[in-house]
Formats: C-alpha cells, structure tokens, sequence
C-alpha cells in the first residue's frame, strides 16, 4: 500500500512541477504545500506501519515461545503421570 501512496504521491509533485507554467502563482503555491502535506502523511504512515509491523514480529515471537513452553510442560506432565 505504501508504494501506492509515494507513486501518488510522485506523480502529484510532478503534475504540479509540469504545470506550474499554466496555473497562477497561488494555485501553484497551494497545491505545493497539498502535496508536502501528504508527503508528510505519507511518511508518518510508513513510520507507523513499520512501528506496527514490529511490535507484530515481537507478539508472534512471543507466541511462539508459550507455544514452546506448553509443549514442553505437556511432555514434563506425561513423564511424571
């Protein structure tokens, strides 16, 4: 998804350089500072996603290691009954 948005992202700011000749100085400004917004927005949904992305390694880790702790206690369990 985030390659979607830096796309969009890229082909706004082009657009916006290739017409900069056509547009009045403030529609030139305006859609400027909309599209360093959304690169903004951009950048703190990739930041957020990676962030995401990591505390949900570290829970799979974590899960997999009770996993292993309750196979072990199960094969502890059978050994003494």
């Amino acid at each position: 998804m985030h390659i979607f948005l830096h796309l969009l992202y890229s082909a706004l700011r082009l657009s916006v350089s290739t017409n900069k000749n056509t547009l009045v100085p403030h529609q030139v400004s305006v859609l400027t500072d909309q599209v360093e917004a959304q690169g903004e927005k951009i950048r703190d949904l990739e930041s957020s996603l990676e962030e995401h992305r990591q505390k949900l390694a570290s829970t799979e880790e974590m899960l997999q290691q009770v996993k292993q702790t309750q196979t072990h206690l199960k094969t502890v369990t059978k050994q003494y009954l």
